[in-house]
C-alpha cells in the first residue's frame, strides 16, 4: 500500500512540476520582451484595431 501511495504523491509532484515551469518560461519571455522594449498586449491590440480599421474600410467600399 505504501508503494503505491508513493508513486501517486511522484506522479501529482511531476503532474506540478510542469505548471511551474510552464509559469517560469512565460515570466522569462516578458521579462526578456520588456528588456527589448516590446509590450506583448500592446502589440495585440494594435494588431486588433487595425483588423478593425480594415474590415470598416472594406464595409465603407
Amino acid at each position: 500500500m505504501e508503494l503505491v501511495s508513493e508513486v501517486m504523491g511522484d506522479a501529482i509532484d511531476d503532474a506540478l512540476e510542469g505548471d511551474e515551469e510552464e509559469e517560469e518560461t512565460e515570466d522569462l519571455v516578458n521579462q526578456v520582451l520588456d528588456e527589448i522594449g516590446i509590450d506583448i498586449n500592446s502589440e495585440r491590440q494594435i494588431t486588433g484595431l487595425l483588423k478593425l480599421n480594415q474590415q470598416a474600410m472594406k464595409t465603407v467600399e
